[in-house]
């Protein structure tokens, strides 16, 4: 699955990139794939195939949840993704250029107590299933 240009732009602008963009680093914006900050999985492997509840990762253009088996001798997965782009940076940064500090202020805090309500907002599901040379990726809509 490959992040897009919106992902890559709005990993540009991220308040959690910011030690990154501060040393010049600006990998995660000009190279494929999914730059990721860390992963986490609790997986079961039994004989060739692989089950997993709880994969995620964390990268500063969106937050990945992986469920479902792949089958490692055959080499097919039946997954279900679920991915909410980080935008919560993004918005708080918008909100203090447009309105202030006060108002960054408000809606950082309102993010918070909301639970990323933006980052809600905008996740989709999807499955993966197949072959991995040639993956079905469908989007089943939000979590």
């Amino acid at each position: 699955m490959q992040t897009g240009g919106l992902g890559r732009l709005i990993s540009l602008f991220s308040l959690q990139t910011l030690p990154r963009r501060i040393t010049l680093d600006f990998n995660d914006v000009f190279s494929a794939g999914f730059a990721f900050d860390h992963l986490t999985a609790d997986l079961a492997l039994d004989h060739s195939r692989l089950d997993t509840r709880d994969f995620e990762m964390a990268g500063p253009a969106a937050h990945v949840k992986l469920f479902g088996k792949v089958d490692l001798a055959n080499e097919t997965s039946d997954l279900t993704a679920q991915v909410a782009p980080s935008v919560e940076d993004s918005v708080t940064l918008a909100s203090t250029v447009v309105g202030g500090p006060v108002v960054g202020a408000a809606s950082w805090v309102l993010q918070k107590i909301l639970g990323n309500p933006f980052d809600q907002a905008l996740s989709y599901a999807y499955t993966i299933q197949g072959p991995w040379d040639d993956p079905r990726i469908q989007s089943v809509g939000h979590p």
